[in-house]
């Protein structure tokens, strides 16, 4: 079974993808930070990240950048924030 980790802070929008992960035949596994998702990474290999940019300790792209990965998993990154900058 594939695994994704979903780092996301808002703990309703988690569950909810966790669920639909879960229908979908995923394993999912839930970080509600950047310190959380390192520990989720250091304990199992995952397959797909599904990253929010926002996050209470930090850029969810600071995971991408300063993580070293043996092997890299397929990575979306999603906010509620609609500014411009986060799009580019």
């Amino acid at each position: 079974m594939k695994t994704l980790l979903i780092v996301e802070d808002h703990h309703a929008l988690a569950v909810a993808t966790s669920a639909a992960a879960e229908r979908s035949g995923l394993k999912p596994l839930m970080a509600p930070s950047l310190a959380t998702a390192r520990e989720r990474l250091n304990e199992e290999q995952v397959d797909g990240i599904l990253l929010d940019l926002g996050l209470p300790d930090g850029n969810g792209l600071d995971l991408i950048r300063h993580w070293q990965w043996s092997r890299k998993p397929e990575i979306a990154v999603i906010t509620a924030h609609g500014a411009i900058d986060n799009a580019i």
